[in-house]
């Protein structure tokens, strides 16, 4: 019986932004001294960063469940320095990982991107910033009209790379994760939904 209250009663929570930015065809791309390409999924097992956190397998569950846009900037050894995940839907809406298992509902025309990592030797070289502009300029080729990416309150060097590639704070958010329940609060912005989903809420951008 413990066990069981336990499980309901435990609590968890993440505080967190999401940003938005518009994406032109004209938007500007800047130079740099690395190649900013698709990630193929052979490099999972092969490339250095992908060692920590048991990130190989974690990935290739993602193409599996068909999240195949893996970005990342490859310097001259061809090694990856930076990567990303991109989600853009080419016909109907998809349903991408968030927080606690839960999941965020990416429409048409819109993109998210997650999970960004800068390898630790290639930091404050503006890898993020000059990626998340690659992402942008890549989403415009594919039709997307907006693009969101989101990270918590305390991250503060995230904000501001996100802030320098032109994005805009959308809205604030909270998840809270009580046992097996999962519940989402946001403030009140045009454009968000939040609606219920089995054990919790997904969130549509």
């Amino acid at each position: 019986m413990k066990d069981i209250i336990n499980r309901f009663i435990t609590i968890q929570a993440r505080h967190g932004i999401f940003f938005r930015s518009e994406v032109t065809s004209e938007l500007l791309i800047q130079n740099n001294n690395y190649v900013f390409k698709q990630i193929p999924k052979e490099l999972f097992a092969k490339d250095p960063i992908f060692d920590e956190k048991n990130r190989i397998e974690k990935f290739y569950n993602r193409l599996k469940d068909g999240h195949h846009y893996c970005y990342g900037f490859f310097d001259q050894d061809n090694a990856v320095v930076f990567y990303m995940w991109i989600s853009y839907p080419e016909s109907t809406s998809i349903l991408v990982p968030w927080v606690f298992k839960t999941k965020l509902v990416v429409k048409p025309c819109t993109a998210y991107i997650w999970d960004c990592f800068t390898a630790p030797q290639y930091r404050r070289r503006d890898l993020y910033k000059k990626g998340l502009l690659r992402a942008k300029a890549l989403c415009a080729q594919q039709g997307v009209e907006q693009v969101y990416i989101d990270c918590t309150n305390d991250n503060i060097a995230s904000q501001a790379g996100i802030n320098s590639a032109g994005f805009k704070i959308f809205f604030a958010y909270t998840v809270r994760r009580v046992g097996a329940l999962n519940f989402v609060n946001q403030d009140a912005r045009k454009g968000v939904t939040v609606v219920l989903s089995g054990k919790g809420y997904n969130i549509v951008l």
